[in-house]
């Protein structure tokens, strides 16, 4: 009977979105019911005592800009900054073991002045047609908002008079209620699901109130047969506001003509202009829920809303329950996404008798994913589950950094811990930008890369200033929903070199040699013949010029390269040739670089085997890379030169070895 209660209780938790981080304090306390954390203390949160908010629902938590405490609920009861329930903080006004069974949500929304919008779904109605005895598992929650002014209640806050338990809409698939932000800076979207239907409704909360809803028809229907069931939905939404993650599940009570329970996961494109969700693709569909009936189906995405975390259950195994994995949310098609699947991390059983499993995500202000976990058999084992933590999760596969084991001895129970919702944030979160520019000695116009109104560090207030000086300067930007700054860093660059080139010089005819300047950051060099680089081979003789440059000025260097007298006892070999017919170096061909008459040359080529591969008797005749007209293949090859010029007594002979490259 134990397991029967405890999966009601836990499968309408609300797994709500985290669209962006905090630039202020107004996530950094996490009151929860069996545990709390606080994120004001630096890195990692501190372990707070729990408060007395009773175990069901989803609780939602809001501090002020500083970080302080404002108030806390589950969705029924509001508590203030003093733990006390607010004078007027009761919501449901029905029987309080229907909200025991169906636990409710709530999400607080900024009114402005010091208020809140409080929205609460509510378990006050039933579905139709039910059959007997189902009464307490059909519950059809309703949408209702409050209003909360802290400045009641001596800074402790209480319920408007005459603004508590609006209602908005019956008739609710359990769990799903949304907060998402909206086309103004003030304007955000509140979107719950209908119980009967495939529609997702979104109420616009504006300055004006809260308006009518838009409606969307997106994700999977598995409501349309009219059969009698229960279940619920719930979504989280990705930081950029540009994507959700739609989780389905329904229980038929049709059996055997039904298969019973099945789950899906889908995303689906969310609109902030206009509420609408839509393009739902699906990740699993008709999945088998019996796998899932140990726990929830937690899921998060990363801070940049590139990767999304999951909990993949895949049987009755303990082992099995807890694997977190990742997903690309980045690559071209769902296929793709589903094939990106890594595995990040798991959490194993706590002891011999327990049955563990992770029961939420949410990402925190410190830009990590904390990850809830419970045990199935709490009052039989005993353990207390500890949090995990993703530490880098932008970073791909297992490089995202799966922590577990951060224990706290406030942690004295084995249920789940249920992490409260983000507080909504009107505002865009803050960017930066850095440039790096050439400083060459004269005044320099440097300008915002957005439009908005302007702070520089001078005092300056326009759209640019004239720098007059190498140094840091930087510019805020004051937009419509947040700010930006652009910091411009400006330097002299680098000094070029004066004479970089060695001077005359003389070589032998058919002797390559190369000349290496220095490398220098922020200088390039440009050769005569138009090629690039700090490196270059002189292959004939002639004019060599060179062109420095920087950001603020070149110079030119030259040479000259002449033939000189060579002792006819010299002959150059290349070490390597790469026949691959682009008209650079293609034969493998030996240079002799005296002009004496030529009496006798022969050039062999062997392979490793001692293989002879070629045999040339003229001088320029060389290896193309083939043996019997087919090509070698990659490798180093062993030669040898004989050679006896005219008026020479001894023969000049040379072997080695030369790599073919293709």
């Amino acid at each position: 009977m134990l397991r029967k209660v405890f999966v009601f209780v836990l499968c309408c938790i609300l797994l709500l979105p985290v669209f962006g981080r905090a630039q202020d304090g107004r996530n950094h306390i996490w009151m929860a019911p069996f545990l709390s954390l606080d994120f004001n203390t630096g890195p990692g949160p501190a372990f707070l005592a729990p408060p007395a908010m009773p175990a069901n629902g989803q609780p939602v938590s809001v501090c002020d800009a500083a970080g302080a405490l404002l108030f806390y609920s589950n969705g029924n009861i509001v508590y203030g900054r003093d733990h006390l329930p607010m004078p007027g903080g009761v919501l449901l006004n029905g029987d309080p073991v229907r909200f025991d069974r169906q636990p409710c949500s709530a999400v607080a929304v900024p009114k402005g002045g010091g208020q809140y919008y409080l929205f609460s779904l509510l378990p006050d109605s039933q579905a139709v047609n039910l059959p007997p005895g189902a009464a307490d598992t059909m519950i059809q929650p309703s949408l209702y908002y409050s209003v909360i002014d802290m400045n009641l209640n001596g800074g402790n806050g209480d319920i408007v008079p005459g603004q508590k338990k609006i209602l908005l809409k019956s008739g609710l698939m359990r769990c799903f209620l949304l907060a998402a932000p909206g086309p103004g800076c003030s304007d955000m979207w509140v979107a719950v699901h209908e119980a009967t239907s495939p529609a997702l409704l979104s109420y616009p909360v504006t300055a004006a109130g809260v308006g009518a809803p838009v409606h969307s028809v997106a994700g999977a229907d598995y409501l349309g047969d009219n059969r009698p069931g229960y279940g619920f939905y719930y979504g989280k939404l990705s930081p950029d506001a540009r994507r959700m993650a739609l989780f389905s599940w329904r229980r038929s009570l049709a059996m055997p003509v039904d298969p019973g329970s099945y789950a899906s996961l889908e995303l689906l494109d969310f609109d902030r202009a206009t509420g609408r969700f839509s393009n739902a693709v699906s990740l699993y569909e008709n999945l088998d829920f019996s796998p899932f009936m140990y726990g929830f189906f937690p899921m998060s995405f990363s801070p940049d809303s590139r990767r999304l975390y999951m909990v993949r259950r895949e049987d009755y195994d303990v082992a099995t329950w807890n694997k977190v994995v990742q997903y690309d949310l980045g690559l071209p098609s769902i296929a793709a996404i589903r094939a990106s699947e890594a595995l990040v991390g798991a959490i194993p059983p706590a002891g011999a008798i327990s049955s563990p499993f992770l029961s939420d995500m949410r990402l925190g202000p410190d830009g990590r994913i904390y990850l809830a976990a419970g045990d199935i058999f709490p009052l039989s084992s005993g353990d207390a589950i500890p949090l995990a933590r993703i530490n880098i999760p932008n970073a791909p596969g297992a490089a995202a950094d799966m922590e577990t084991d951060i224990a706290s001895p406030l942690m004295q129970s084995g249920f789940p811990v249920l992490f409260p919702v983000p507080n909504p944030e009107f505002q865009d979160p803050a960017t930066a930008a850095a440039t790096d520019l050439p400083w060459c000695g004269t005044p320099l116009l440097i300008g915002a890369s957005r439009s908005g109104s302007y702070l520089w560090n001078n005092g300056a207030t326009d759209s640019a200033i004239t720098a007059g000086n190498a140094g840091t300067y930087w510019v805020q930007i004051i937009e419509a929903c947040g700010r930006h700054t652009d910091t411009f860093q400006l330097a002299a660059p680098a000094p070029l070199p004066l004479h970089p080139l060695p001077g005359d010089t003389s070589i032998c005819r058919g002797q390559q040699w190369t000349v290496d300047l220095p490398p220098i950051p922020g200088v390039s060099y440009t050769w005569s013949d138009g090629s690039r680089g700090n490196r270059y081979t002189v292959r004939e003789a002639g004019a060599i010029t060179v062109r420095a440059q920087n950001a603020c000025e070149d110079a030119i260097d030259s040479m000259l390269v002449a033939y000189g007298a060579c002792a006819c006892d010299y002959l150059f070999v290349p070490t390597a040739f790469s026949p691959n017919a682009d008209g650079t170096n293609d034969i493998f061909l030996p240079r002799y670089p005296c002009t004496k008459e030529l009496l006798m040359y022969e050039l062999r080529v062997y392979n490793r085997w001692g293989q002879e591969v070629f045999i040339s008797h003229h001088l320029d005749q060389g290896w193309d890379g083939s043996m019997n007209g087919r090509p070698t293949e990659t490798g180093v090859y062993h030669y040898t030169v004989s050679i006896q010029a005219s008026g020479q007594a001894d023969e000049l002979f040379r072997k080695g070895q030369v790599t073919l490259l293709r």
